[in-house]
């Protein structure tokens, strides 16, 4: 216990190259661990979450899309197997380009104290904590919970930066960031037609292929993924904020999300239309078969490997979709708003569709690298086959220690 005092007291001091006097841990902040991969993960869950998202994709992501460098840490902790959130680095990782350095010094420090005093907000840090993007209601919001934390002119030059990354998110042109991460997502979806997973059963020719599967699972996969939850996450703020404006109303809203077709939609459709014969099981698994419970967790079946999946079921209740038109009313209310907070790259009908694209495309891509991740922990069970492991005993390793090929690993020290 004294190692993890000392350890935790080393983490709350300044860091070099980040913001902030001293940080918080919390286990729902930001990647929100607890409900990816569990308070007290295993190993190869925690590593696999690890290499996959709070390595670097995080914060790489987010330089792509114009917030500020920050040095290569990771974002996720395990304290004796406990994972949190360093609360320090997320917060430097949505300070804008550009802010000069004694501003983000402020700001840092007034989100790290808010959310100290306030932990039930622990996990909507980013809408209710720290200010990630400009919206119609930015100057309400900063107003009421930081008064008097920065002079006009630093608020000014923030509030730049913020629109500034809006301003380009928001863009609907073919090489945005957000239509450039859906590209990579088809791509990954392309190699995973093509389907070049080797049946050779040598130990060392299986690390390869799951080398080569994390590599293209974090290019193709979780870095466009991360872009397109940060577009989902600047458009939720908009239409949040319009509501707050009374561009449209709070039901209008809940109207507009029915609207957009997810996968979680079609799934549940696809899944009544196999209780209704309209589907066989065999199509619906090759669609769906990878996608588990947990997904980072080995011991947890994919559909695939559940025989039961389909028994004593009955047709599930899903809330159809509805079409969705902005009103004209509607419509001129929101694009006041985008001219007098200067967003006039698009108008209130593209702000919408922005908003479905960004909310569908985030589903979308989870959907699609998880056949990826998928693939790689029925790869790591072939692997442990061949070793010697069970799933369980293969719960206990890392990925790095499945990796390195010259790891000698003994099964008689494993659980």
């Amino acid at each position: 216990m004294l190692f993890l005092k000392e350890y935790v007291s080393t983490l709350m001091k300044r860091r070099l190259n980040l913001f902030g006097n001293r940080t918080l841990l919390g286990f729902m902040p930001d990647w929100n661990p607890a409900e990816m991969i569990g308070v007290v993960p295993h190993p190869l869950s925690m590593s696999l979450y690890r290499e996959l998202i709070t390595k670097s994709t995080w914060r790489v992501a987010r330089e792509k899309m114009g917030y500020r460098e920050i040095p290569n840490i990771d974002l996720m902790v395990s304290l004796f197997g406990r994972v949190y959130i360093d609360v320090r680095a997320s917060i430097n990782s949505f300070l804008p380009k550009g802010i000069e350095d004694s501003v983000a010094e402020k700001l840092v420090n007034a989100y790290i104290n808010r959310l100290d005093k306030n932990p039930q907000l622990h996990d909507k840090i980013e809408f209710d904590v720290v200010q990630t993007a400009f919206d119609f209601s930015f100057d309400d919001n900063f107003a009421e919970r930081y008064p008097n934390l920065l002079n006009n002119k630093e608020l000014q030059s923030y509030k730049n930066a913020l629109k500034k990354i809006t301003i380009n998110a928001i863009k609907l042109e073919e090489n945005s960031s957000l239509r450039s991460a859906l590209k990579d997502i088809e791509f990954l979806k392309e190699i995973q037609i093509k389907n070049n997973i080797s049946t050779d059963l040598n130990s060392f020719s299986i690390a390869d292929q799951i080398n080569n599967l994390v590599n293209q699972c974090i290019k193709y996969g979780t870095l466009p993924f991360s872009i397109l939850a940060r577009h989902g996450f600047i458009a939720e703020s908009l239409l949040r904020s319009a509501v707050k404006k009374e561009a449209f109303t709070e039901e209008r809203l809940k109207e507009f999300r029915r609207s957009i077709v997810t996968v979680a939609g079609e799934m549940s459709h696809d899944f009544n239309s196999v209780l209704t014969k309209e589907l066989t099981q065999e199509q619906y698994l090759d669609k769906y078969g990878h996608l588990r419970p947990g997904s980072y967790d080995i011991l947890s079946p994919n559909y695939t490997n559940r025989k039961d999946l389909f028994d004593g079921q009955t047709i599930r209740e899903h809330e159809s979709t509805i079409s969705f038109e902005l009103t004209n009313k509607e419509n001129d209310k929101i694009n006041k708003l985008l001219k007098e907070s200067e967003l006039i790259t698009i108008n209130a009908k593209e702000l919408i569709l922005y908003a479905e694209e960004s909310i569908k495309g985030r589903e979308y891509a989870k959907f699609i690298f998880t056949k990826h991740l998928s693939s790689i922990l029925e790869l790591v069970a072939k692997w442990g086959e061949i070793i010697g492991f069970n799933r369980e005993q293969l719960s206990m390793l890392t990925i790095n220690e499945i990796l390195d090929p010259y790891k000698i690993v003994d099964n008689i020290s494993l659980p």
